[in-house]
C-alpha cells in the first residue's frame, strides 16, 4: 500500500502539461465507418443498425500534458534518478519547466449503459455515463522551491495560482435524430446531470519566505468540497487534517452532490452524392453543486519550524545520499505543509457551466471506390480560462462490410498527435478499439521504487516523452438489419 501511496504521488507531482483534460469522446471515430457511438461526438449521426450494451460500452482515459517523465526523470552514470537528486542540476531541470504554470490533467468516461434502435426515419439513442475531469495547477516556483530551497538564490517563493478542479459526474442522455430525403440529417441529446463529487481549491495569492529557522506562508485562497459523505477534520492546529484524509469519508453519508442538464445539437448534410458535411455543438449546461465544505486561509498566515515535526529536506538540495522513495516522502512533506487551510464550513451551492464543444466536420468519398474516404475535422474545447483548438485529418477505409479502419493526424495549438482505429461489426458484435494520441515511447520504472510485486512490474511503463493518450474500448450486441449505408451518411 505504501508503494502505490508513492506512485501516486510521483503521478500528480509530475505528469505536467498546460491544459485541461476532458472526459471527452474518441474524435479520431468521427468518420469511422459503423461505429456505433459516433452519435455522441454528433447528435444527428446514425447507426447502422440497433444496438445495446451493459458495462462494456464505448470508454476512454485521457491524460494530456505537453512535458513527460523525461523532465523529471535522469539518467547520469548509468542510473536514474529523481529531479531531486544533487546529481541533477538546478539549470538541467528547471529549463524544462513551463514558467507560466504546469498543470497535471486526467479525464474518464466510462460508458454503463447504451441503446439505439430506429423508429421509421428516426433514429434514438438512450445511454448513462460516468465522467470525470480533474487538473491539478501547480506554479513554477514550488519547482524552484522543491529543487533549490534555501539554498538558491532567493528565499521568497511565489505560489499563487496553485489550484486542484475534480468534478465527476453522472449523465443520463436521451438522443434523437432524423434523416430527410436522404439529404440531411438533424439530431439533439438531452442530458440530465448528477454530480457524484466535486473538488475546487485555488490560491489567489501564496507567498512562501524561508529563513534557518522556519517557513512564513501567507496568501488567499479557498477550497470547496460538494459530497454529503465528505467532512473535512482538522488536526491540533485547527488546519485540515492531510494526515488522516481517510477519516474524512463516511460511505454512510453518500449522497447527490448536485444536479444539472445539458444539451447536444448536430446536423449532417450531404451536399453531393461523396460529399458529406457536418456540424455540432455538445454540453451547452452545467451543474448546480451544493458545496458541504469550505476552506480557506489563514489571514494570520502561517508558520511553520522543520525541525518541530517531521525532519525533511527540501530547503536546500537534497538527494545523494536520499534514495527515489525518500525524495517522494519529501515532496508530500512540502505539499502538506505549504497548502495550509482552516475549516469555513458549508459553502455557498454554485452553478457551474460545463466545457463545451464544437465540431465542424467534412468528409469526401472517393466517387469510384467509396469505402475509403478522407475526413476533414475542426474542434473547439472551451477549457479552465483557454480554448483547445485542433484540426484532425483522417483516412478512412471500409474493406469489407464487417470491419473499418481509421487513422489520423492531429495538430492543435498545445500539440501534435496521431491517432488509430479498428471497427469490427459482422453484424451480432461490435468491437471498437482505438486511441486519439499515441505515446512514441515508455519505459519501465519499477526498478525505481521498492516493494512492487514481481506480477506488477511489467505493467509500471510509462511514456518518456509528451504524455499525450486517449484511449478508448468499447463492446455492443447488435440487433436488426442495416439502415444506413455505412460508405454515405444516409438511409438505405
Amino acid at each position: 500500500m505504501k508503494t502505490l501511496y508513492r506512485i501516486a504521488i510521483a503521478a500528480s507531482v509530475m505528469l505536467l502539461g498546460s491544459f485541461w483534460a476532458e472526459a471527452q469522446d474518441f474524435q479520431t471515430g468521427y468518420f469511422l465507418g459503423g461505429y456505433q457511438y459516433a452519435y455522441r461526438m454528433n447528435p444527428a449521426f446514425q447507426s447502422e443498425r440497433g444496438f445495446f450494451s451493459l458495462g462494456l460500452g464505448n470508454s476512454g482515459l485521457a491524460t494530456n500534458s505537453d512535458m513527460g517523465f523525461s523532465d523529471f526523470f535522469y539518467s547520469k552514470n548509468g542510473k536514474t534518478m529523481l529531479f531531486l537528486n544533487d546529481k541533477v542540476t538546478s539549470e538541467e531541470f528547471l529549463g524544462n519547466i513551463n514558467k507560466d504554470g504546469n498543470n497535471l490533467n486526467l479525464g474518464l468516461n466510462l460508458n454503463v449503459l447504451a441503446m439505439g434502435f430506429w423508429s421509421g426515419n428516426n433514429f434514438m439513442t438512450i445511454d448513462v455515463n460516468l465522467k470525470s475531469n480533474n487538473s491539478i495547477m501547480l506554479p513554477y516556483d514550488l519547482f524552484r522551491f522543491l529543487k533549490d530551497g534555501a539554498s538558491g538564490s532567493s528565499t521568497t517563493f511565489d505560489l499563487g495560482g496553485t489550484g486542484l478542479k475534480s468534478k465527476s459526474y453522472g449523465e443520463i442522455a436521451v438522443g434523437f435524430s432524423r434523416n430527410i430525403n436522404n439529404f440531411i440529417n438533424f439530431g439533439v441529446r438531452v442530458k440530465g446531470l448528477v454530480g457524484l463529487l466535486e473538488a475546487d481549491i485555488q490560491y489567489q495569492s501564496l507567498q512562501m519566505t524561508l529563513n534557518r529557522d522556519k517557513w512564513n506562508i501567507k496568501g488567499q485562497g479557498q477550497a470547496f468540497i460538494s459530497q454529503p459523505m465528505v467532512q473535512v477534520t482538522n488536526d491540533a492546529s485547527g488546519y485540515w487534517d492531510y494526515d488522516n484524509i481517510r477519516k474524512w469519508f463516511n460511505v454512510q453519508n453518500i449522497g447527490i452532490a448536485g444536479f444539472g442538464g445539458a444539451l447536444d445539437a448536430g446536423v449532417s448534410v450531404n451536399i453531393l452524392p461523396w460529399i458529406t458535411a457536418s456540424a455540432s455543438i455538445l454540453d451547452l449546461g452545467g451543474i448546480r453543486w451544493n458545496r458541504e465544505n469550505s476552506g480557506k486561509t489563514d489571514e494570520a498566515g502561517y508558520t511553520w519550524d522543520p525541525r518541530s515535526g517531521e525532519a525533511i529536506d527540501v530547503m536546500g538540495g537534497s538527494g545523494s545520499s536520499s534514495g527515489m522513495d525518500d525524495e517522494l516522502d519529501q515532496i508530500k512533506d512540502a505539499f502538506k505543509h505549504i497548502y495550509q487551510l482552516k475549516n469555513a464550513g458549508a459553502g455557498e451551492p454554485v452553478f457551474e457551466m460545463l466545457p463545451f464543444r464544437v465540431n465542424l466536420g467534412l468528409e469526401v468519398r472517393l466517387p469510384v471506390y467509396q469505402r475509403l474516404s478522407l475526413g476533414a475535422l475542426y474542434s473547439l474545447r472551451n477549457g479552465e480560462g483557454f480554448d483547445l483548438q485542433e484540426g484532425r485529418i483522417s483516412l478512412n477505409w471500409t474493406p469489407l462490410d464487417f470491419i473499418s479502419l481509421s487513422g489520423s493526424t492531429t495538430i492543435n495549438n498545445m500539440f501534435k498527435s496521431y491517432g488509430a482505429a479498428l471497427n469490427l461489426h459482422p453484424g451480432l458484435l461490435n468491437l471498437i478499439v482505438g486511441v486519439d494520441m499515441i505515446p512514441a515511447k515508455v519505459v519501465n520504472i519499477s526498478p525505481l521504487l521498492s516493494g512492487v510485486p514481481d506480477a506488477a512490474k511489467s505493467f509500471l511503463k510509462i511514456p518518456t516523452g509528451d504524455l499525450n493518450m486517449n484511449g478508448f474500448i468499447g463492446l455492443s450486441l447488435a440487433f436488426g438489419r442495416a439502415k444506413v449505408d455505412y460508405r454515405r451518411r444516409t438511409r438505405d
